[in-house]
């Protein structure tokens, strides 16, 4: 009896975490997003390619539900900004793991330039290449022929228990538009849809159109308070990121809610040329927070060389 309880346990726990992997694997895929919004600023946007001056490189890291384990981002970028003729250029970094079975690298290039339209106001364009190549790892699956219904998951299958790879060319364009302390801006990305499929049918990366904003108000001396939002849409799928930050010196705090998804609490330290940031996602959908494990969430931006930062420090949003 106890063992026939253990079996079915075991089979139970397993089904949630295939179903959240298959889930994924043949429904309309969706790229990473992060809590953290203007962290990695030329995911955002190619337009805030090289917004501050000198070099920047920046570092984000995401663990996406760590109980289940296998949901993980990292990105990684290093952009140039020069501020004699308003150029910036930089390279991208990303790697996503969603289950220990699907995988993606993608290398980037991008390149942005911004126009004086006055005091306090700058038009930045932009856009951005990337260089994808996704995997599936069969032999991390379980189908149907590994469950006995005696002994439970057995570890042969008949089914596929190789890794197939796929290679595929991506491009983004933005528009931002920098107003006095705060700044708005329009990005697509998946510009042409690129075909993702595994099969040889065709099965198109939809495209991602995001839409964000943020305004820094000067309360006191060294006192800061900058709210921001982002909405995105991809297919079918909506977000909408409403939050808040405050600043203190170096110190600062971070309270934002994403729709019907979660509730996100941050905070961080900035100084002129680093700026770490931590933030953890509290689920609020109908995905059991004890379950997942929410979410957790390491952002670093590094900038060297170009003396003054410029641009209002914007990439030092949260």
């Amino acid at each position: 009896m106890l063992k026939n309880i253990f079996i079915v346990f075991c089979k139970m726990k397993k089904l949630v975490v295939l179903l959240l992997v298959v889930s994924g694997f043949f429904s309309i895929a969706q790229d990473p997003h992060f809590s953290q919004v203007y962290t990695s600023s030329m995911y955002l946007n190619p337009a805030l390619t090289g917004a501050l001056n000198g070099w920047v490189s920046n570092a984000q890291y995401r663990n996406q539900w760590p109980r289940i384990k296998g949901y993980r981002t990292v990105n990684l970028g290093l952009q140039k900004g020069l501020d004699s003729n308003k150029l910036g250029f930089g390279i991208t970094i990303l790697n996503d793991n969603a289950g220990n079975s699907i995988y993606t690298t993608a290398l980037g290039a991008n390149a942005a330039k911004r126009w004086d339209l006055g005091d306090d106001v700058e038009l930045g364009l932009g856009i951005g290449s990337q260089f994808y190549q996704k995997s599936v790892d069969y032999t991390s699956l379980t189908f149907g022929d590994m469950i006995d219904n005696k002994l439970g998951f057995i570890s042969d299958s008949t089914s596929k228990d190789n890794i197939s790879i796929i290679n595929f060319v991506n491009f983004s364009v933005g528009i931002d538009l920098k107003i006095f302390n705060g700044n708005v801006g329009f990005t697509t990305s998946n510009l042409f849809e690129p075909n993702e499929s595994f099969t040889g049918t065709t099965s198109k990366l939809p495209r991602r159109y995001t839409i964000y904003g943020k305004y820094e108000f000067n309360f006191a001396e060294n006192w800061f308070i900058t709210p921001l939002v982002k909405y995105e849409n991809q297919a079918s799928f909506d977000q909408v990121l409403i939050g808040g930050s405050t600043r203190y010196k170096f110190a600062l705090l971070f309270i934002g809610i994403r729709r019907e998804d979660a509730v996100i609490l941050g905070a961080g330290v900035n100084f002129e040329r680093i700026r770490f940031n931590y933030s953890f996602d509290v689920t609020t959908s109908g995905i059991d927070h004890n379950a997942t494990g929410g979410s957790h969430e390491i952002g670093l931006i590094f900038r060297f060389g170009g003396g003054e930062a410029g641009y209002d420090k914007m990439h030092y949003s949260f």
